[in-house]
């Protein structure tokens, strides 16, 4: 008879033993001392030390097993699935699954910013190197104030400013330098800044502070040449002639500060020429991109120095054990019994 179907009968008592409660030997109503006295040594001899007790149901011990307590086939499948996950497992189902911002579909919509920062950068550097080799005798550089405020200044920090979105530190950090050269270059040549009305009666002392300023951007591009070594040699060869170009411009601030005027306006002219030279592979680049946005299938050559073959292998590596820790995963969910 099952537990839960027992019922006690009347005038019946309960005796104890091991493993359930079972009915003891019927009560005797006839008042006989005897066999009274055998009664209650029976239900003595039946009962355990106290130490060493064991209830049935929820009073059961549980330091020692029982047999009717050992988990069901059922349970151990559960207890399988419901495992601590190692530190393999928890990588591959977790860390795996982040969204990449590479690969994010909002990402993959998005143009491609480069081509707009190529653009404006070789629009300004031709334009600043026609006035500083004084083509047509212009000389001053004011009439740049829109450009290097508007087109230039402006136009490259919001390139940088996407390219920091789909995680392009490089072009990142050079757009948006460029974007802080021209629009502090716009600051100086601004009347409204008052920067140079500040040095009107110092004159040879703003040549220095100008000369100082070019020294440091030349310092810059000097950084971002090296950089661009390992990226294709149009890179290379603007960063190169950027340099060049701040560097005289320097020189040719300090020699109008030491008031040697002629030297000074043939550095200046020697350093539009630079800076023309510069723009020559700017353009070269952006005819590249657009033509390939275009749907122009040209074989020109790019100029890789093999930081592209870098990334592209990198990528390929990356996929591999992404797929590899993906196929993992998938072998330890079947191995479990779990659907995938």
């Amino acid at each position: 008879m099952d537990r839960s179907q027992q019922s006690r009968v009347p005038n019946q008592p309960y005796s104890y033993s091991d493993s359930h409660f079972a009915p003891g030997p019927a009560y005797n109503p006839n008042p006989n001392a005897e066999m009274g006295k055998q009664h209650f040594e029976t239900i003595e001899m039946q009962m355990p030390p106290l130490e060493h007790q064991k209830t049935s149901g929820s009073f059961r011990s549980h330091n020692v097993p029982q047999p009717d307590e050992m988990p069901t086939e059922a349970e151990m499948s559960l207890l399988r699935k419901l495992r601590t996950l190692n530190g393999a497992d928890y990588e591959a189902q977790y860390f795996d699954n982040k969204p990449d911002p590479n690969t994010n579909s909002q990402f993959k919509k998005m143009g491609n910013p480069t081509a707009l920062a190529l653009a404006v950068f070789a629009f300004t550097n031709t334009l600043m190197s026609l006035f500083l080799m004084r083509v047509r005798g212009v000389k001053e550089l004011n009439f740049l104030v829109g450009t290097m405020w508007f087109i230039a200044g402006t136009t490259n920090v919001l390139c940088a400013v996407f390219e920091l979105l789909i995680g392009n530190t490089f072009a990142w950090t050079i757009f948006g330098s460029l974007g802080a050269y021209f629009l502090s270059m716009g600051a100086l040549l601004t009347p409204g800044f008052g920067v140079a009305a500040a040095y009107a009666k110092h004159p040879l002392e703003f040549k220095n502070a100008m000369g100082l300023f070019n020294c440091c951007w030349a310092a810059m591009f000097l950084l971002f040449l090296i950089v661009s070594l390992r990226t294709n040699i149009f890179m290379v060869m603007i960063f190169f002639f950027v340099s060049a170009t701040c560097t005289l411009e320097a020189v040719s601030s300090f020699k109008a500060a030491d008031k040697n005027m002629e030297l000074s306006e043939t550095l200046t002219k020697v350093a539009g020429v630079f800076l023309f030279l510069s723009s020559i592979p700017n353009w070269y680049l952006l005819f590249l991109i657009l033509a390939a946005s275009a749907g122009w299938h040209l074989k020109l050559p790019h100029g890789d120095l093999g930081a592209a073959k870098a990334h592209a292998k990198a990528q390929a590596q990356a996929q591999q054990h992404t797929v590899g820790k993906k196929v993992h995963t998938k072998f330890y969910l079947n191995r479990n019994g779990e659907s995938v």
